[in-house]
C-alpha cells in the first residue's frame, strides 16, 4: 500500500511538473513585482494598472512599459507555440499514468479536477 502511495504522490508531482511547462507561456504573462501577494497579472495592461499603483507611473512611462511588455509577451508566445505539441502530448501521457494508479471510484473526481485546470488554462491562453 505505502508503495502506492509513494507512485501516486510522484504522479501527482510529475503532473505539477508536466502542467509547469505551461508556465513558459504563463511567465511571458506574468511580472513578479516583489512580493507574491494577489493575482498576478495576465495582460500588459494589467502590468501597467499594477505598476501605477505601486510607482505612480507617468502617462509616457505607462505607454512605454506597455510597449515593453507587449514586445516580451511576444516573444514569450514566439517561444513557447513551437514546443506547444510536445508539451500537451507530455501532459496527456501523464494524465494517462495518473488513470492507470487511480481507482475507478477516483477517476470522475480527477476527470473534473483536469476539466477545472483545461478550462482555467484556455482562460489564461486567451488574455
Amino acid at each position: 500500500m505505502k508503495s502506492k502511495a509513494t507512485v501516486l504522490v510522484l504522479a501527482v508531482f510529475l503532473l505539477g511538473i508536466v502542467l509547469g511547462g505551461l508556465g513558459i507561456h504563463l511567465l511571458g504573462s506574468r511580472v513578479a513585482a516583489g512580493t507574491k501577494t494577489g493575482p498576478m497579472p495576465s495582460t500588459s495592461s494589467e502590468v501597467v494598472q499594477q505598476l501605477d499603483a505601486k510607482c505612480a507611473l507617468s502617462a509616457e512611462q505607462q505607454k512605454d512599459i506597455r510597449a515593453i511588455m507587449d514586445d516580451v509577451m511576444g516573444q514569450y508566445r514566439s517561444i513557447y507555440e513551437p514546443i506547444r505539441p510536445q508539451i500537451e502530448e507530455v501532459r496527456q501521457a501523464g494524465r494517462q499514468r495518473i488513470r492507470g494508479v487511480l481507482r475507478p471510484d477516483q477517476l470522475p473526481k480527477f476527470e473534473e479536477y483536469l476539466r477545472q485546470m483545461d478550462e482555467e488554462r484556455k482562460k489564461q491562453e486567451h488574455k
